[in-house]
């Protein structure tokens, strides 16, 4: 059995789906590593009418700030509403 080489060599940069502008905007939307959002974020200026809205919120802004963030206990539990304190951390 032959195993083909590959060299990078071998492929330009037209073969690149990622063009350089693309990386700049992404890298200006990149918050630093495990920072806290600015204050203008959605997570500082929106009430949240449910837990799921806000963790889809914080998973998002985790995610790009290289980080994650997972619920580590409810409690608190209303019947027919849910938890009213959760305990949120980094993992």
């Amino acid at each position: 059995m032959e195993v083909e080489k590959i060299v990078l060599s071998d492929f330009s940069d037209s073969d690149n789906d990622c063009s350089d502008t693309d990386r700049a905007d992404r890298d200006a939307e990149t918050p630093p590593p495990l920072s806290n959002p600015p204050q203008g974020h959605l997570l500082f200026r929106y009430e949240y009418e449910t837990l799921d809205g806000f963790m889809e919120d914080l998973y998002k802004f985790a995610r790009l700030a290289r980080f994650s963030v997972v619920k580590k206990r409810a409690s608190n539990y209303v019947a027919g509403f849910g938890p009213t304190r959760v305990d949120i951390e980094c993992a």
